[in-house]
């Protein structure tokens, strides 16, 4: 019971147990167990069966962690029970927790889990807590192992506007009046106007009228961590519901969702009982301009807008504070996580006068990585990854689209068709271990080689890995991938032979190099 109250005061519960697990239990207990779950050992009921009912479990599709009790209220040998399951629970993959209750009764038993390398705790509570801890970094780690889902609009920002206001506010004093925090927010897309005419507060109610929830959202230029992002509740809310969240930017829309959930007030915007739903992409989208603004400028000390007012379709902002101070770091280097590099887009023409798009990669990209994938033959395949892989995983997927922008540089070249961009071509510098080294790859998609559009992806690479203070780049190339060993002669690479059938690339880029 105690177990089972900490677990719903996690907002949990005990899994339901399956109908086939229920027979193979009946099986196993007397007539008179309690029939759920959590399942109590009847009384004089022996290891054998103790142990026997974890077997049980541990076969249930359902059961996706275990927390195994003892409780000195009967003469079973605590000592005999746990090597009696630690014998069952060798070499288990499921997630074990046990609590042996009690002083020196218990000790022993204690003594032999930790033995056999299974977890042991004092309390029931204190196991239900640790496996709150493994729940949420399953999900964390999930969340952002996800793959963001691809959108057609493109966020655009007035940075003209913005540069003004924020040089005129550190020029007067270092802060915004209302209208121009206002403006600055308006100059990054962030809704500061409601979209319709809306009464104030309700005399007889207190409420007004079609407004879902209000919220706080907010920035703190930190001294070691730089700009911080708050989320939670505002306006009358604050004094109701506790807990803000923080995140870093720059923010994608994932990371958005993520901040908003960790807060109670997402149960206001997600849609409680009767109260409706909000537009939580379009809350996202707010995050997301946020996050841009004090990712764009690091003059900006402290920024809040309190209330932001949500309604079913909008949200807008009634009230904005800004305050500046000047930064001696520019952008984007005042921020705790290297933002997209704008910087490195560029449009380039090919062979056949073809417009391509040079871009970093990015998280949503997934899909269109696959449609590249599907486009490469097998000895395409082969060439890049050294053996025949018939699909991207998952995992393959998330290492390759969300990367690093300060350790690796991955660029991909981008066709524009009728029905959207597709990747046709990849290039990328990883940062070695080796301070100042890092070892290159291109793929360019089956139809469009020969174009050079693997040349310019690699000199792009290149370039940006020297402004990186990246020194030596190379590469493994198989020795019948013959037209990547000429490109990179014609590069300045040198090429020796790596034993095998595989040469080595080599550039040395503070050296001289002709194209």
């Amino acid at each position: 019971i105690m177990a089972a109250d900490a677990l719903h005061d996690q907002g949990l519960a005990p899994v339901g147990l399956a109908p086939g697990t229920m027979e193979h239990l009946n099986a196993a207990l007397p007539p008179h167990w309690n029939r759920g779950n959590p399942i109590v050992i009847p009384e004089g009921m022996s290891a054998r069966t103790y142990a026997r009912v974890v077997e049980i479990c541990l076969e249930a599709k359902e059961v996706d962690a275990l927390l195994l009790i003892y409780a000195p209220v009967d003469r079973t040998d605590s000592e005999a029970l746990a090597q009696a399951l630690a014998a069952h629970l060798d070499g288990c993959k499921t997630p074990t927790f046990t609590v042996w209750m009690g002083g020196t009764r218990a000790e022993a038993g204690r003594s032999r889990l930790n033995q056999a390398g299974i977890t042991t705790f004092d309390t029931p509570e204190r196991a239900v807590r640790a496996f709150m801890d493994l729940v949420h970094y399953g999900r964390n780690i999930e969340m952002l192992q996800a793959i963001p889902s691809r959108t057609t609009r493109q966020l655009t920002y007035d940075r003209p506007v913005a540069e003004a206001l924020v040089s005129k506010g550190l020029a007067e004093g270092g802060r915004l009046s209302a209208e121009e925090a206002k403006t600055l927010l308006d100059a990054y897309g962030i809704p500061i106007l409601k979209p319709c005419p809306v009464q104030d507060t309700d005399a007889a109610t207190g409420e007004r009228p079609g407004v879902t929830c209000d919220l706080f959202l907010g920035a703190r230029r930190d001294t070691d961590f730089g700009p911080i992002l708050i989320f939670g509740p505002g306006g009358p809310l604050a004094d109701i519901i506790d807990g803000k969240a923080i995140a870093f930017p720059p923010l994608n829309r994932l990371l958005a969702r993520r901040m908003m959930e960790e807060t109670r007030v997402y149960r206001l915007i997600a849609g409680n009982g009767d109260a409706p739903e909000a537009d939580v992409g379009m809350l996202e989208e707010v995050l997301i301009r946020l996050g841009q603004l004090v990712s764009d400028f690091p003059q900006i000390a402290e920024l809040e807008i309190n209330p932001l007012h949500v309604t079913p379709g909008a949200a807008w902002a009634s009230d904005a504070r800004v305050g500046l101070m000047p930064s001696d770091v520019p952008s984007p280097l005042h921020l705790a996580i290297s933002p997209y590099p704008w910087q490195y887009e560029m449009p380039m023409t090919c062979k056949g006068d073809i417009e391509i798009f040079i871009r970093p990669i990015r998280p949503e990209d997934a899909p269109l990585l696959i449609e590249l994938f599907n486009a490469l033959s097998q000895h395409s395949i082969y060439l890049r990854f050294f053996s025949p892989i018939k699909q991207l995983s998952a995992s393959m997927l998330v290492r390759l689209t969300q990367i690093d922008y300060d350790r690796e540089i991955a660029l991909v070249a981008l066709d524009k068709t009728a029905q959207g961009e597709r990747i046709i071509g990849v290039g990328r510098v990883i940062a070695a271990l080796h301070p100042g080294h890092g070892e290159f790859s291109i793929i360019v998609g089956d139809p469009w080689q020969g174009l050079g559009i693997g040349a310019a992806l690699l000199q792009r690479c290149l370039t940006i890995a020297k402004d990186h203070g990246i020194q030596k780049v190379w590469g493994l190339v198989l020795a019948e991938n013959t037209h990547m060993l000429t490109l990179g002669r014609k590069l300045g690479f040198t090429v020796q032979r790596a034993g095998g059938a595989e040469y080595e690339m080599t550039i040395d880029l503070n050296a001289e190099r002709t194209a």
